[in-house]
């Protein structure tokens, strides 16, 4: 007789975008996290605000999926968080820092300082540190909180936290952050946009959202034509010139944003090493991505799929890919 384990399941995360729900599921159980269930949904509206009827779809799915329970950790729209760097004075100098940067965010997106919630954290120091204290800052206003909240909650979901992009994935490729000094950088190709996020180890020192280099933009370059979607996942670089070409050339046009922001890292923290470039979201599967960002970028790049990081029976292996790693760490951030 097998010995008997107790698992603990952790609440549901669940991050969306214009196209998709994707939510996730994870248990512990000695000592190391599963995951226990993942699902997978298209979106009947764009609206950072889902309406009742898809999440009710959701509701549905979800329990015929494996899930336990209705608590949600969810990320919020990127839309809708407002975030940004701030200089600020040396913490030895006794002001009174965590006003400052809220009144400091207000005035970078025009808002009241009363009319948001904020979190903040300190980045480390740069190799050419100057004489203050450097903050990584996100907002999100109560209005756009309620909003969220309600909606969710209308259906039957309690959502116990509400959260950033960034902190989910920094979370999820935590194992792979982790080295002391270490540098590196994560890049998330979503349908409208990709995301970079520059790392200190485990902290976020800097974040860009590249608009123009979403999946979206790149299908449309193929013509649009029928089954051209689909052409660009089963072909991805290495297919027939009509695909390759434009799909090459876009990746060349965001290696090189990449190029800028790694510069960036690399001169505010010289005594540390770059670790690579991870890649997430549903365009990191894409075929021959790897190889040609690391041939342009000279770095190693590695696409992370929730599998390696934690662990994951072959009933959900196929289903559990690059796109699922922001929904793997919103349960690790519930259960820290």
């Amino acid at each position: 007789m097998a010995p008997w384990r107790r698992t603990t399941r952790t609440r549901i995360g669940l991050d969306y975008g214009s196209r998709r729900f994707k939510a996730a599921q994870l248990s512990a159980a000695g000592g190391r996290w599963r995951i226990d269930a993942v699902a997978e949904m298209p979106r009947a509206t764009t609206s950072a605000v889902p309406e009742p009827g898809e999440l009710k779809q959701l509701a549905d799915l979800l329990g015929h999926s494996g899930f336990k329970g209705h608590s949600l950790v969810v990320a919020v729209p990127e839309t809708k968080v407002m975030s940004g760097v701030l200089e600020l004075p040396p913490r030895t100098s006794g002001a009174p820092l965590d006003v400052l940067a809220r009144t400091e965010l207000a005035r970078m997106h025009k808002r009241s300082p009363e009319s948001f919630e904020m979190t903040c954290w300190d980045l480390p120091a740069p190799a050419r540190a100057a004489n203050s204290t450097f903050v990584m800052a996100a907002g999100l206003v109560h209005t756009d909180a309620a909003a969220l909240m309600d909606a969710f909650e209308g259906q039957g979901f309690d959502v116990e936290c509400l959260t950033t992009h960034a902190a989910a994935v920094t979370a999820a490729c935590g194992p792979l952050l982790a080295k002391p000094g270490g540098l590196a950088a994560i890049l998330d190709l979503g349908w409208v946009s990709a995301r970079v996020l520059l790392m200190h180890q485990t902290v976020v020192v800097y974040e860009r959202a590249l608009g123009e280099f979403g999946l979206a933009g790149l299908a449309g370059r193929l013509g649009g034509a029928p089954g051209a979607e689909g052409r660009l996942w089963a072909e991805g670089v290495s297919g027939k010139p009509d695909v390759s070409t434009p799909v090459k050339t876009h990746f060349q046009r965001l290696a090189g944003e990449l190029r800028i922001a790694l510069s960036y890292l690399a001169n505010q923290y010289s005594d540390a090493e770059l670790a690579g470039l991870y890649l997430t979201g549903g365009g990191a599967g894409l075929p021959g991505l790897c190889e040609l960002l690391g041939g342009i970028l000279d770095v190693p790049v590695h696409a992370v799929c929730p599998s390696e990081l934690d662990e994951c029976p072959p009933s959900l292996a196929s289903q559990c890919g690059p796109a699922f790693v922001d929904a793997i760490g919103l349960c690790r951030l519930e259960a820290r």
